[in-house]
């Protein structure tokens, strides 16, 4: 979704930029070259130690915020011309820091996390879709080259979803339908069993932020997935997989709508959408109206539970968008019987 970027935003840009310039080092994870301190070490030389260990924690806090999370902020404003050049910017100094990290470092968790970051703003950044597709596949080979306890952790598995993502994503705007569609199906493969493993059965319940947050993440991502899939089938000309996919999606989505978390609702919304889209598309316009009615009240809800401009901006605009379109498609009103004619 694009939403044009307001003067704050621009200015968290510059900072992004500076930041990345002067904390490119703290990526840097090789081999520790401290030297151990014996038992009797001073009781100075440890508290120096441990000082050093928390500037360097709160050097790289600083550098996720400057760099990773602008990385989501450029890609997805990069269309805007005034955004346009600080993101060419941001992506030149991105693509110096990987290649840096490739000849000095041995930390492939940061290799993978860079080279996705690049892959996604090249992506976004003036379309660049081969080249992006390079970028996302050498990510797969750095990603490839982690151990087998980080490839099959969650967040292994949630990054390799994403490079499957991404890899799909921009074979699909090089109109390679049928060769996205082996990517998008590998990564719904690796979000239906992450999924899986955190999906309540009736009678559950959840508490405790760390795991309503993973609950969340595996609920969107594989939804996101059945919607990109059902997307990239209807390009290929199968609407009737679209469609089975679609509701696939939807079926999960359902089953979490009642008290969504943002993310959810987010997502929920634009499968619902999708969904409806197609359903007006052959002529099922009542079916139509109703998922689009639900998206309408899942904008609704993630509005409400965002303090986020932007995500504000976004949902208004998208609830907007629905209601007009209710409009547009809501049966005409047959008078009742003796009502007095328009005057």
């Amino acid at each position: 979704m694009k939403t044009l970027l307001n003067r704050s935003s621009l200015g968290l840009a510059a900072a992004g930029l500076c930041s990345l310039a002067l904390l490119s080092s703290c990526g840097d994870d090789g081999p520790n070259t401290k030297t151990d301190q014996p038992s009797t070490a001073a009781a100075g030389t440890q508290d120096a130690a441990t000082s050093g260990d928390t500037l360097q924690q709160s050097r790289d806090a600083l550098f996720n915020a400057a760099v990773y999370d602008l990385v989501t902020t450029i890609s997805d404003n990069a269309t805007y011309p005034v955004f346009n050049t600080k993101a060419r910017d941001f992506l030149e100094l991105l693509d110096k820091y990987c290649a840096d990290l490739r000849a000095h470092s041995t930390d492939m968790r940061e290799r993978v996390r860079a080279a996705c970051a690049l892959a996604k703003v090249i992506r976004n950044v003036g379309g660049a879709y081969e080249r992006a597709e390079i970028a996302y596949r050498d990510a797969l080979k750095e990603f490839q080259a982690l151990t087998p306890q980080e490839i099959d952790s969650p967040e292994g598995q949630h990054t390799l979803s994403s490079i499957h993502n991404g890899i799909a994503s921009c074979l699909l705007y090089q109109n390679k339908s049928a060769e996205a569609l082996k990517y998008y199906q590998e990564a719904l493969k690796i979000d239906e069993a992450q999924f899986k493993a955190v999906d309540m059965k009736e009678g559950d319940t959840i508490s405790g932020k760390e795991a309503i947050t993973a609950l969340s993440r595996a609920v969107v991502e594989v939804v996101d997935s059945y919607r990109c899939l059902a997307d990239c089938q209807l390009i290929s000309d199968d609407p009737e997989e679209a469609l089975d996919t679609y509701k696939k999606g939807i079926e999960i989505a359902a089953k979490y709508q009642g008290q969504p978390t943002v993310e959810m609702a987010v997502s929920f919304s634009k499968i619902y959408t999708s969904y409806a889209n197609l359903e007006q598309k052959n002529g099922n316009t009542d079916k139509a109206r109703q998922a689009w009615a639900v998206a309408a009240n899942l904008c609704t809800a993630a509005n409400n539970g965002t303090n986020d401009l932007l995500q504000k901006l976004e949902t208004k605009r998208d609830y907007d968008a629905l209601i007009e379109v209710l409009k547009a498609t809501a049966p005409a009103e047959v008078p009742a019987e003796g009502a007095p004619a328009a005057n």
